[in-house]
């Protein structure tokens, strides 16, 4: 005779097996600290990308952000959008990064956007792919709330999104120091693999470094450079003509 509590327990460890969702995108460890005073200094990510938890060769991107200001009471920091690129290459034929984010070690109380592609705003939204949700995401366009549509918007295989926007993170206390972790694009409308048609990318590199001399200044130095080097010249001249 069949044990019923056997059968039945055996029937509800299958249907565990059947309705187990897929594994999640491991996220890579690439936090940064950022310090109130790093005014200027620039986070590049780098990012693979995923359709389907399947890590899909060309289909890759990088986000440039740069610490622009930190209000008196520290508690509004201000990033500007250096530049969102998507350099996807073959196979992929066509893709679009639609969102980008990250998490921080912090408490938000709001952000905002001020870019003429990724304007909207969502926190603690939910993410394609990447099991737990995450702190703040920017999205090019409509698609509802959360950070897994994009709309129609994006910056396009190829193509990189023009400087001057820029993104503020509004803490619930004053902040010195922020650690920026679990960075992540969207990726929409891709073509070239039978994998899916929208995917997502989690970070392959994270560096910070500090800002590069501006193009006037580093004219100023080489002229400076000049002048010390006739100067130079010069007094060795005058010391041989003695």
């Amino acid at each position: 005779m069949i044990n019923l509590r056997v059968l039945s327990a055996l029937s509800a460890l299958s249907f565990c097996f059947v309705t187990a969702p897929a594994a999640a995108v491991t996220q890579v460890n690439a936090s940064l600290t950022v310090k109130s005073t790093d005014i200027g200094y620039r986070i590049r990510v780098g990012y693979n990308g995923f359709v389907n938890e399947t890590l899909i060769s060309g289909l890759v991107a990088h986000t440039i952000f740069t610490l622009s200001s930190v209000s008196a009471n520290n508690r509004d920091w201000k990033f500007a959008i250096t530049q969102v690129a998507n350099q996807s290459l073959a196979p992929i034929t066509a893709s679009r990064v639609s969102i980008f984010g990250f998490d921080v070690d912090k408490t938000l109380s709001s952000a905002s956007a001020s870019d003429t592609i990724f304007s909207r705003v969502s926190l603690n939204g939910n993410v394609p792919q990447i099991g737990p949700r995450l702190d703040v995401c920017f999205r090019a366009g409509g698609g509802g709330g959360g950070c897994a549509s994009g709309g129609g918007g994006g910056v396009l295989l190829g193509q990189a999104s023009a400087p001057g926007g820029s993104f503020t993170l509004r803490f619930a206390a004053a902040v010195t120091d922020l650690k920026m972790n679990n960075f992540f694009v969207r990726y929409q409308s891709i073509a070239g693999t039978n994998a899916g048609s929208s995917g997502v990318g989690v970070a392959t590199y994270a560096d910070f470094a500090a800002p590069f001399p501006e193009p006037g200044i580093w004219v100023q130095m080489i002229t400076g450079f000049g002048l010390v080097g006739v100067a130079v010249r010069r007094r060795r001249a005058g010391v041989s003509l003695a």
